[in-house]
C-alpha cells in the first residue's frame, strides 16, 4: 500500500479530504483486508465524516441561499438589506 495508490492522501489539506472519500474508502477496505480494524475503522469514519459533513452545508448552504444571494445583500442602503433580509426570513 503506498501513498499514491490513493491519491496521495497524505498531503491533503482537511478541505481536499471532501473530494476523495472514494480514495479514502478504498484505503479503509485495503487495510481490513490487511488486518488493521482499528485503523480502517478510522478511515471509515473520516469518509463517514466527509459525506456528512458536505451534506450538512449542502442543507444549510440551501436553507441560507436567500440571505447569500447578491440581491439581498445590497449594502447601496441599509434599508434595503433590511427590508430585503426581513422578506426572506418571512418567508422560511
Amino acid at each position: 500500500m503506498s501513498g499514491g495508490s490513493y491519491d496521495y492522501l497524505c498531503f491533503k489539506e482537511p478541505e481536499e479530504l471532501f473530494a476523495r472519500v472514494d480514495d479514502i474508502e478504498l484505503m479503509a477496505q485495503r487495510l481490513l483486508e490487511l488486518g488493521f480494524q482499528d485503523v480502517a475503522g478510522d478511515m471509515q469514519r473520516l469518509a463517514e465524516y466527509c459525506k456528512s459533513g458536505r451534506l450538512r452545508v449542502a442543507v444549510l448552504g440551501a436553507m441560507l441561499n436567500d440571505i447569500t444571494h447578491e440581491r439581498t445583500i445590497s449594502l447601496t442602503s441599509g434599508e434595503i438589506f433590511v427590508s430585503g433580509l426581513r422578506d426572506c426570513l418571512a418567508v422560511n
